[in-house]
């Protein structure tokens, strides 16, 4: 037996020749591949074209000299790798800052600057459709001084939207621009070298919007909420804006704001506490009703409805449901009816809506639903102020046919909900008149405002920018 070096160099037969080349080709992908022993792992991941590339262009030179074949197979496994690296570098990648390397998880190194990858490319604009490629993943996290986030403008920010944003997108490689102002055409180009806008229930994002947003890059509006009313769908879609929001944050913080609200208002425990704070122990006025035994209807069984219909019977209610899609199931199991819409207006001591805004539920509650309640009824609303038609509830509450009313939501928020005007006179004389009824309970939009619901809202919140940056596919239910 000679040595390897000798046995290459004079002679060896032809098929162990080729073999000898076939085997060189691939240690020099073993070799490149495995230049940090971290990286040992995808050598499995190396598709099989390279490697025959490779080895093809290796084996030729045997024909001339074996000892040739070992020197190019180094130089040629070199230049291959980085041809195929540069030309699919807008592929899936791993940033790594301590070693200064970009490395695709497909098997082939592209050796350079991290520094200069980022100058090169926009990391928004790497790749369009990496949802549709099976195997493919990024990994966008900061590691030592760079990092390929995806950027977002959050409009109508309030300190709690921070604190939760902020949490929620640690190590996920997101970055806000938080905004107080609220999304509109005055607004849109504070939006400018983002990729997301992330909008709450009083932006606006209708067409002329949703053009200047698009002509800005944005192609992805995150909604912190569960409401799309705001966002004109058909045009986003025409612009190709992907919409996503929040369908079910904390059904529970909803429902259970609402019987607060209708206990509140029911036993007065907004006027005892202000009377008990100037000293006046006095019980006259404060007298309220038994929860047990009345009759409550809830309009719309979607989570937070059914979730307030059981909270209800907890009290020994008798609880009337209305919806267009029933869950007889859910219903029977709870000891609740479905019944008409009329029947429920007719025989409820308590109405409770929680439907969404389409134009079919518009004003839902007119002059016609409020004159088929009974005399004494109790509304509550904490779903969508434009269900109910406000100056037909005013001129009811007028005449004494409404018992009590409470309200989270308003027909006309934007501008005067989720801010501070206790310093200025209140320009909605709509509002104005129901703030003067002694048996008018009004919070503005915070029935949500829960820990749970502000985590909650954050983390789909993130997860789908993230997602969609990606270019995979929104949390499942999310997308509109």
């Amino acid at each position: 037996m000679t040595l390897l070096g000798d046995f290459i160099l004079f002679g060896a037969p032809l098929i162990d020749r080729i073999l000898i080349a076939a085997l060189t080709g691939v240690m020099f992908v073993v070799v490149i591949a495995t230049f940090e022993w971290s990286t040992f792992k995808m050598i499995g991941k190396i598709p099989l074209p390279d490697l025959l590339v490779v080895v093809a262009v290796t084996g030729i030179t045997v024909w001339h000299d074996p000892a040739v074949a070992v020197f190019s197979g180094v130089v040629l496994s070199v230049l291959v790798f980085a041809w195929k690296s540069s030309k699919n570098l807008r592929r899936t990648i791993i940033s790594d800052a301590e070693t200064e390397r970009v490395y695709r998880l497909e098997g082939l190194l592209y050796f350079a600057s991290v520094q200069d990858f980022a100058a090169k490319f926009n990391p928004a604009d790497i790749h369009p459709d990496w949802g549709k490629r099976k195997g493919l993943l990024v990994v966008l996290q900061k590691r030592g001084s760079l990092s390929f986030a995806m950027r977002c403008a959050v409009y109508d920010t309030k300190p709690y939207d921070r604190e939760f944003l902020t949490a929620a997108a640690q190590d996920m490689g997101v970055e806000f621009r938080f905004l107080e102002s609220r999304l509109d055409l005055e607004t849109v180009a504070l939006a400018e070298g983002v990729e997301t806008v992330c909008i709450f229930v009083n932006d606006r994002a209708d067409r002329p919007v949703l053009e200047k947003l698009k002509k800005l890059g944005i192609r992805h509006i995150a909604l912190r909420c569960a409401g799309f009313n705001q966002v004109d769908l058909s045009a986003a879609k025409e612009l190709g804006i992907q919409v996503t929001r929040v369908p079910s944050y904390s059904p529970h913080a909803v429902a259970e704001h609402t019987v607060a609200l209708l206990q509140t208002l029911n036993r007065k425990i907004h006027r005892a506490y202000n009377r008990v704070r100037e000293q006046n122990f006095s019980l006259n006025g404060l007298v309220g009703f038994d929860l047990y035994g009345k009759t409550v209807g809830i309009v719309g069984t979607g989570k937070i409805g059914r979730i307030t219909a059981q909270i209800f019977r907890g009290f020994g209610c008798e609880v009337l449901v209305y919806d267009v899609y029933q869950s007889e199931a859910w219903a029977q199991e709870n000891g609740i009816a479905y019944t008409s819409l009329n029947d429920l207006l007719e025989r409820s001591d308590v109405i409770s809506l929680h439907l969404p805004l389409f134009p079919g539920t518009f004003h839902l509650i007119d002059e016609t639903a409020l004159a088929r309640m009974k005399k004494g009824v109790f509304l509550i609303n904490t779903s969508r102020g434009k269900l109910i038609e406000t100056k037909a509830l005013i001129e009811n509450l007028k005449t004494g046919r409404l018992g009590g009313v409470a309200l989270d939501v308003y027909e006309v928020e934007e501008g005067i909900f989720f801010e501070d005007h206790s310093g200025a006179i209140l320009q909605d004389d709509d509002l104005s008149r129901l703030l003067t009824f002694p048996n008018v309970l009004i919070t503005s939009h915070q029935a949500f405002l829960t820990k749970e619901a502000l985590g909650e809202i954050a983390r789909v919140t993130v997860e789908n920018i993230r997602s969609i940056g990606e270019g995979c596919l929104p949390i499942e239910g999310t997308q509109l």
